[in-house]
């Protein structure tokens, strides 16, 4: 019985540790699926302004974060498709939501996907912000602060994968097209 019970415990942690990462995955998959419901429907930025035509979008920076564990949500108030508030605090009239990666989980790679299915994960990327513009379901992708289509291989998706403590790796991949996968 105590044989039992040792591996049970052993193993406890390690399914923990998936039940996080893949609520994780979850959590952001959502997001960015609600801002893309944002984007493309008609959500007043501030009720009472009749302003129906901002984007809205999902925005990580490595740069930003120490830990590399946050995300925001955010309305493309100027129209720049990029988020221009703080990840520290959320600060500025464009974050809705600054949204923390749960437990010790943390985001580990930004990669691209090119045209031939051929994914690129080389840490030159450290800045995504994905973005949603009324009438187009499409998604608008900007990797360093430059869109999709400056980088080599014409990519045709971002993927963002996040890591467990146990090593543990799931990912939220969104194409051009506006389609959100998550694994």
């Amino acid at each position: 019985m105590a044989l039992i019970m040792g591996v049970v415990v052993i193993h406890q942690n390690q399914y923990t540790d998936g039940i996080y990462i893949r609520n994780a995955v979850d959590t952001l998959a959502l997001a960015v699926r609600q801002a893309q419901v944002y984007g493309t429907s008609v959500r007043e930025l501030t009720p009472g302004t009749n302003n129906f035509s901002t984007p809205y979008g999902i925005s990580f920076d490595s740069t930003a974060m120490s830990t590399n564990s946050a995300y925001v949500f955010f309305a493309d108030v100027n129209s720049n498709q990029s988020y221009d508030g703080s990840f520290i605090n959320c600060s500025g009239q464009e974050c809705i939501e600054l949204t923390s990666v749960s437990g010790n989980d943390y985001i580990s790679a930004f990669c691209d996907i090119l045209s031939n299915g051929t994914e690129v994960c080389d840490n030159t990327i450290n800045k995504v912000d994905i973005i949603f513009l009324r009438p187009e379901t499409k998604a608008r992708i900007r990797l360093n602060g430059g869109d999709i289509t400056a980088f080599p291989g014409s990519p045709q998706a971002v993927r963002v994968k996040l890591t467990s403590p146990f090593g543990e790796t799931h990912s939220v991949t969104v194409y051009k097209t506006g389609q959100i996968s998550s694994l």
